[in-house]
């Protein structure tokens, strides 16, 4: 059935968060700042939810990464 291979919101999230920090490392980051470009891309409440204090990522930014990357 079609509806059984359609993405979910999750899996749509997760694609086009690797998207954007691909390019915004691509064009912003020097070498070893990939997250500082990162974060300072997102708006606030983004930052809070996927970024710790120490602009880092969160295991949850790391997990949706990680399960876009396998899916898609």
């Amino acid at each position: 059935m079609l509806m059984d291979k359609m993405p979910s919101i999750g899996d749509a999230f997760g694609l086009v968060l690797l998207v954007y920090e691909a390019e915004v490392a691509r064009r912003e980051s020097t070498e070893g700042e990939m997250w500082s470009a990162i974060f300072k891309k997102l708006p606030r409440h983004l930052r809070q939810i996927l970024f710790s204090a120490n602009r880092q990522p969160k295991s949850l930014h790391k997990k949706i990464l990680e399960q876009a990357a396998r899916r898609w």
